[in-house]
């Protein structure tokens, strides 16, 4: 069973809702996915999620609204992935309509070894522009979600990815590391 970050309980309590990635469980079969490519919502990854989350999602008066699967394309340190896209909501918000692309947020379910553990790229030292490695970072990503994950406005990250400079480059590129090693 996956249990929420108090953080992503919060964040899956709103008319948003949480968009969860769990890696793709080992004793399922892996359904076959271009890079990049998802499922909508499917019975089998509704079942999954259930077994994975539903026992602890009912002590916080969340629920399942979708779950489907998605192969991510490789990055930078991270290898192509398929994973378990589950969108979650409070219960109070299950029945809304028009609301906004749910918050990203991201399950590590295995223990793997140091040695399996991909090596964060080094965006710091990375010599090419800003604007260029917010692109190619997390292209798994809407520019969106970037943003947020960034916690910046959405309107100033497109600025950046235009090519104008920001006030604090040294900060994005060091945030960006953080956050891929969190992932």
């Amino acid at each position: 069973m996956i249990q929420l970050s108090n953080r992503q309980r919060k964040a899956a309590d709103s008319v948003r809702g949480i968009l969860l990635m769990i890696p793709w469980p080992e004793t399922e079969p892996t359904p076959d996915l271009a890079e990049g490519e998802e499922t909508g919502d499917t019975a089998r990854a509704k079942r999954l999620a259930r077994e994975l989350l539903e026992p602890g999602l009912q002590d916080s008066g969340l629920l399942i609204r979708s779950a489907g699967a998605k192969r991510t394309p490789a990055s930078a340190g991270h290898p192509a992935a398929t994973y378990l896209a589950v969108k979650i909501t409070g219960h109070r918000w299950f029945h809304a309509v028009d609301r906004p692309a749910p918050t990203l947020a991201w399950v590590s379910t295995s223990a793997a070894s140091p040695e399996e553990t991909p090596v964060a790229h080094n965006w710091e030292t990375d010599p090419r522009p800003l604007s260029e490695i917010l692109k190619a970072w997390r292209p798994e990503m809407t520019r969106a979600q970037k943003a947020d994950a960034l916690r910046i406005p959405l309107n100033t990250f497109n600025r950046m990815c235009d090519g104008r400079p920001a006030d604090r480059e040294e900060t994005i590129r060091r945030l960006m590391i953080l956050i891929d090693g969190t992932r």
